[in-house]
């Protein structure tokens, strides 16, 4: 192991230790060189926009980089934009995920540390969305010289409840789901997206439904155990980069009370309510995030006369 760094990622769950340690890959001892020399193609990297500043775009559990559509025509007006396909997420996403490195979230964070190795400007502004926010703020934690800011929406350092942690989903629920997975992989997702994930507009349930479906069953219960039963609050106080939170109150999977525990615990965190609905804003209400976003990034934005 080399290169071991100072705070843990807690998980939870059957199966899983109680404490993973957070480390950077031996990328030979693990036989991963050749993995890595491709990882942005091998993740469908995509590059749009020529701006002088870079911006990462990181897509949540059970969508893949296209959920940033709505948003990436503007975004790439000022930004030279990256995004990638978390492995695992998409139709062909079992074929990158390797589960020594992907079975925790630290695997999902060297792809990210990776990519961000190739970008020349020394501190890249990521936009992440529900649980890759956990990688964005784990990654602005070990290397602020390449994560300059995060802009976090809806999204939490840990989603299972606790005792000391005001959140709504149990270990019981996840079991329940990955139980209904087994039996019915469609109602699962049916459920998972009308009730966690609060979506009711009909193009968006079904965008989001071909997304959880084009995943097996057995490759969204790895990614939910990865997500959903993984703990990085610890890493909040080390962050010294500014992370901006977003949060809309109308969603099931980010309540409030766990918002403002996070914004507490990171020194330069900003908080703003956004007048959403569900969890999916940047796919069903775009044009809502763009006055924000703009204020956080720098960027100009003139509202467009009816």
């Amino acid at each position: 192991m080399i290169g071991s760094l100072a705070f843990h990622i807690v998980v939870g769950g059957a199966g899983y230790p109680n404490t993973v340690i957070f480390y950077r890959h031996n990328l030979f001892v693990m036989g991963l060189a050749d993995y890595m020399v491709t990882i942005f193609d091998r993740l469908h990297g995509s590059v749009t926009g020529s701006g002088e500043r870079t911006l990462l775009l990181l897509h949540g559990f059970g969508t893949d980089q296209r959920a940033w559509e709505a948003l990436r025509p503007w975004l790439s007006g000022f930004f030279t934009v990256l995004s990638y396909n978390i492995a695992g997420a998409g139709a062909d996403g079992a074929e990158v995920y390797l589960p020594q490195r992907h079975h925790h979230l630290y695997g999902h964070v060297d792809d990210l540390l990776e990519i961000l190795a190739t970008v020349k400007q020394p501190a890249v502004t990521v936009l992440a969305h529900s649980t890759s926010v956990m990688i964005g703020l784990a990654a602005a934690a070990v290397r602020p010289d390449k994560v300059g800011r995060v802009v976090a929406l809806q999204g939490l350092p840990r989603y299972l409840a606790a005792e000391d942690y005001p959140t709504k989903l149990a270990q019981t629920d996840l079991n329940e789901m990955y139980a209904t997975m087994h039996k019915n992989h469609a109602a699962w997702a049916n459920g998972f997206a009308r009730k966690t994930l609060a979506i009711a507009e009909p193009l968006v349930l079904n965008a989001a439904l071909r997304h959880l479906l084009s995943m097996s069953p057995e490759m969204t219960i790895a990614l939910m155990r990865v997500f959903f039963q993984t703990d990085v609050r610890e890493c909040q106080s080390r962050i010294r980069v500014p992370v901006h939170i977003l949060h809309g109150k109308q969603d099931p999977l980010t309540p409030l009370a766990a918002v403002r525990t996070m914004k507490r615990q990171i020194a330069h965190a900003t908080l703003d309510s956004i007048p959403v609905t569900g969890h999916l804003p940047h796919v069903s209400q775009p044009e809502l995030l763009k006055p924000l976003l703009a204020g956080y990034l720098d960027i100009p934005f003139h509202e467009v006369a009816p």
